[in-house]
């Protein structure tokens, strides 16, 4: 419990603001709880454990992106955050997410799909959408738990 509490506080800090050239620290209190997360009423498992701050609920955005159909962008540069839809067509029902407009990553020599964040993509991380993913006979991966 330790350990994540300290990677959530390492990936904060790495998101902080400039002033005069310099990063400013911060240590700020979180609180950790058996958080569920939801998305189109089918609960889904975050690969990093959602936390409240200041009375909010903080989820990796990567995370919530994939599951939503959107793509992120994090610039460094300009410390700016891009999130933008996948595919700018309405023929998707409406609380349903067309199987076209999700990304999710696969492997060189995996079967599973995945999320942008899982751990198993730290040699080999291929984009696919999931419609093709399936297509191609990938299943989910069982530790970050990608849409299905």
């Amino acid at each position: 419990m330790k350990k994540l509490l300290l990677v959530f506080m390492i990936i904060f800090l790495g998101f902080t603001s400039v002033v005069i050239g310099k990063n400013t620290e911060k240590d700020i209190m979180i609180e950790l709880r058996d958080i569920e997360v939801n998305v189109n009423d089918k609960k889904v498992k975050t690969e990093k454990e959602p936390f409240l701050y200041d009375e909010e609920v903080w989820i990796p955005i990567s995370f919530l992106a994939d599951h939503l159909g959107k793509h992120v962008e994090w610039d460094s540069k300009s410390n700016t955050v891009d999130i933008w839809d996948k595919k700018p067509d309405n023929s998707t029902p409406p609380g349903e997410t067309d199987p076209d407009e999700i990304t999710v990553y696969i492997t060189k020599s995996g079967k599973k799909y995945h999320t942008s964040t899982c751990k198993y993509l730290k040699d080999s991380k291929i984009e696919i959408t999931l419609k093709e993913a399936k297509e191609k006979g990938y299943t989910p991966c069982s530790k970050c738990n990608p849409p299905e």
